[in-house]
């Protein structure tokens, strides 16, 4: 009859004759008490920190749209004493296009992106390594961000006459409103040239810097959601979202914030400006792209100094 006899740590099995007897090492544990203790410990340490994690990361969030929320505040308050005291002692230059853009648009890049920056500036922030990005990679980006911009306005224009059909009046879209009344040197020099350096810086560098901590894709999805919000009116609210994930990834993905500032330039600069006077030569514009970058890829594949002769 086979047997088994423990001693200590050996297990001796009787395979039934004298001779035949198989012995294996074996080893006994167990946890005692203090070992359970720390094991308990450590997993109560990893709870605390995970918590203090979760915390941290609301409180940065909150403190970004807080900001968010004295940016606006700061630019309206501004503007509107501005027009007050103007409206006092020099009513009539109120109706003036450049007065407009003093009193709408002025205060939000000279107090209130300012008023956001110097509240958030102490944060963390994560390095970034620089990568480069090739012409025609960058190319690829203005088409995909060009989709971007019409899908988001069709949504936004959808959405504003739905609102329009129960208040009997749509909004009313005065950023293109000032824009298409506007001297073209001055929409140059502020919506192609100052407003992407300080949106990009803001929105992109200043935000993602000090979010990714938390996760790469939140902080690019905050700084859009931020950038959305910021355009102040549904028309420019989803495509605003759009291209800001676009900026933000690419911006994520490079280190380098002359990209995004120069595709920002760029979309400013070909897209809808003046959105009923350009539109035929914006969708001429974008078919002419689309079929270079058709012949351009269809070159790479296909050309000629990639062939070589037999036995090369």
């Amino acid at each position: 009859n086979m047997g088994n006899n423990f001693y200590n740590n050996l297990v001796i099995i009787d395979l039934g004759s004298k001779d035949d007897t198989l012995c294996i090492p074996t080893a006994f544990c167990s946890y005692g008490g203090e070992a359970l203790d720390k094991k308990t410990d450590a997993l109560e340490k990893k709870d605390e920190l995970l918590n203090k994690k979760i915390k941290e990361a609301k409180s940065t969030f909150s403190r970004f749209f807080f900001g968010i929320v004295l940016l606006l505040a700061a630019s309206n308050l501004v503007s509107l004493l501005g027009q007050f005291l103007v409206l006092r002692f020099f009513p009539k230059p109120v109706e003036n296009i450049y007065f407009r853009w003093l009193f709408g648009v002025a205060p939000i890049y000279l107090v209130g992106l300012p008023t956001l920056f110097f509240f958030v500036k102490n944060m963390k922030t994560q390095k970034r390594q620089l990568r480069k990005m090739t012409p025609f990679g960058f190319f690829k980006y203005f088409l995909m961000a060009n989709a971007c911009m019409y899908v988001g306005s069709i949504v936004g224009n959808i959405l504003n006459s739905f609102f329009g059909a129960f208040t009997g009046e749509p909004p009313a879209n005065t950023t293109s409103e000032l824009i298409s009344e506007s001297p073209s040197w001055l929409i140059l020099l502020v919506t192609v040239i100052l407003a992407p350096i300080v949106e990009e810086f803001i929105f992109r560098k200043l935000m993602i810097d000090r979010l990714s901590r938390f996760g790469e894709g939140l902080a690019i999805f905050a700084s859009a959601f931020a950038f959305g919000l910021f355009h102040g009116n549904f028309y420019q609210f989803f495509y605003a979202l759009l291209v800001g994930l676009l900026l933000g990834y690419i911006y994520a993905k490079t280190g380098n914030l002359l990209y995004s500032i120069l595709l920002h330039m760029l979309l400013n600069k070909v897209l809808p400006l003046h959105p009923y006077k350009q539109k035929h030569h914006q969708l001429i514009f974008l078919k002419s792209l689309l079929k270079f970058l058709v012949e351009y890829n269809l070159f790479h594949q296909y050309s000629f100094y990639n062939l070589r002769p037999c036995g090369v």
